[in-house]
């Protein structure tokens, strides 16, 4: 039986950008960072993004942006609300919690660590990766931003 289950995260896409890019919510600036987080991950875990995640009965379920591991082969979707929380969505029958809880945790450090560089990029930063070091809960990246 099909178990859908909902793994809330603290990033929000603002609604004046989900108004801007009124029913192409891919193409908005969060959910282009959403993608590039989405991919390091996969890459860490070895998997790959699509757009859909599958329920235990083999249904595709659409989403915006999906994750897919050898650990998690049904996937973990990307859903934004309407009041632009996001959070992320899978089917739990046969998943071990503590497998979805280190990705969605992975991709939501990514999501941040990529915001934070875009923003300080823009304001006329330069950074540079000083180390990156695997830890059991992902990797550990140290970067200095240096103002031009």
């Amino acid at each position: 039986m099909s178990r859908s289950r909902d793994y809330k995260t603290q990033i929000i896409v603002p609604v004046p950008q989900m108004k801007a890019f009124a029913g192409n919510i891919k193409e908005t600036p969060c959910m282009e960072i959403m993608a590039m987080a989405l991919k390091k991950i996969a890459e860490e875990k070895g998997g790959t993004v699509t757009d859909s995640y599958t329920d235990c009965t083999g249904t595709k379920l659409p989403c915006i942006l999906a994750i897919r591991t050898p650990a998690l082969p049904r996937g973990i979707g990307v859903q934004v609300e309407r009041n632009g929380k996001v959070s992320f969505i899978y089917d739990s029958e046969g998943v071990q919690p503590q497998e979805v809880e280190e990705i969605c945790n992975g991709i939501a450090r990514a999501y941040a660590t990529i915001a934070v560089l875009r923003a300080q990029n823009t304001r006329g930063f330069r950074l540079c990766k000083e180390t990156e070091t695997p830890t059991s809960q992902g990797r550990r990246v140290t970067i200095t931003a240096v103002k031009h």
